[in-house]
């Protein structure tokens, strides 16, 4: 609450040159008579203005007194001091020319706080008069106090970081600041070179540029389209014809990757028929030989080459059959090929045929 009264009351205070202590008596008094917060602070602003010259005060008994608020050099005198010499004219007066001499000094909405300040009892004024001087270190104290936790810690650490902040700030503050306005520079020369210099003559080249471009563009897109709907046009028009030209190529296409390992498969078979004709004729040749040599010797190794000769052609022989046999299976596999071939084809064509109907429908129902 005394921080709403200082609101009201601080700025006439340090105008008037008057420390926290002169005007805290004031307050405290106040405070004890119950008046707070605002409006023990617009009581303490009038009161202050109207210490901006001599108060003068009135009375049948003592007649006509003046309270000075300056010193001798002009200065103003402590709050404290004026208040204490206000006590001592007042306590003279009867309690009607209090109320009257308060109004007329202070006016009629602060004159509650001003006699709260001169009716309050010399002790309670010694008492806090006396607090308020020997309150020297309090806030320092209470401060200690209070950021003796975690909370506190972190106050003064962040008070450290901000500390850092200011600290590299000065450090790199010229140099900053000379870089920004060069920045500036900078900038300012650009801008007069696009507006005024070589560099907005190119830019505006780049434009007209651009702008050819996207008319030649959209030119020749405007030309080209009816090419595009006339081609789309024929498609519609014959696409029986277009449908039967591709069924029959990828008819050709399976055609091919199914015939070429049969063509493969049948070299293969006739190359080992070949081989084992040929290796039977050079075991009889051999046979032969050694039978018109007579000797044993000769004869038992004639036998020797004559049986590793009729056991290849056998060998020959087997292998000539089993590529016999996988070409007749390679044959059997391109008939099934062809059959599913010239179904998926018949069901192409079939497919194609409706698209193209229903294409015609629609081209109908749109020229319509």
């Amino acid at each position: 609450m005394m921080g709403e009264t200082f609101k009201y009351a601080a700025p006439v205070a340090g105008a008037l040159s008057m420390s926290v202590e002169d005007v805290a008596v004031g307050i405290g008094l106040m405070a004890n008579a119950g008046i707070k917060a605002s409006q023990a602070g617009t009581s303490l602003r009038r009161i202050l203005l109207e210490m901006g010259g001599d108060i003068e005060i009135s009375s049948d008994e003592i007649g006509d007194l003046a309270v000075k608020t300056t010193n001798a050099d002009g200065t103003m005198r402590s709050f404290n001091d004026i208040i204490v010499d206000l006590r001592s004219a007042f306590s003279g007066l009867s309690e009607s020319e209090k109320k009257a001499n308060a109004q007329a000094i202070v006016g009629k909405n602060a004159v509650s706080g001003f006699l709260a300040i001169l009716n309050a009892s010399q002790s309670d004024f010694d008492k806090l008069t006396a607090s308020i001087q020997n309150a020297d270190g309090a806030a320092a104290r209470m401060a200690a106090q209070m950021n003796d936790n975690l909370k506190g810690d972190v106050t003064i650490m962040n008070s450290a970081l901000e500390g850092l902040a200011i600290a590299f700030e000065d450090c790199f503050d010229d140099a900053a600041r000379t870089s920004v306005q060069n920045a500036t520079e900078v900038i300012g020369k650009l801008k007069n070179d696009i507006e005024n210099g070589d560099m907005g003559v190119s830019l505006r080249r780049m434009g007209e540029a651009f702008e050819e471009l996207s008319n030649r563009t959209l030119d020749f897109a405007m030309e080209a389209l009816p090419s595009v709907i006339d081609g789309l046009t024929w498609l519609m028009d014959n696409a029986e014809t277009v449908t039967s030209l591709i069924a029959g190529m990828i008819t050709a296409q399976l055609a091919t990757q199914t015939v070429t390992p049969i063509i493969m498969a049948c070299q293969g078979a006739y190359i080992a028929l070949t081989a084992a004709e040929e290796g039977a004729s050079i075991a009889q040749g051999i046979l032969n030989g050694v039978m018109n040599a007579n000797p044993i010797g000769l004869i038992v190794t004639a036998l020797g080459f004559a049986v590793g000769a009729l056991t290849t052609y056998s060998a020959l022989a087997r292998d000539s059959a089993e590529s016999t046999e996988s070409l007749s299976k390679s044959a059997s596999d391109l008939a099934e090929s062809l059959d599913q071939s010239a179904q998926k084809r018949a069901d192409d064509a079939a497919n194609m045929k409706m698209e193209a109907a229903m294409a015609k429908t629609l081209r109908s129902e749109l020229e319509n």
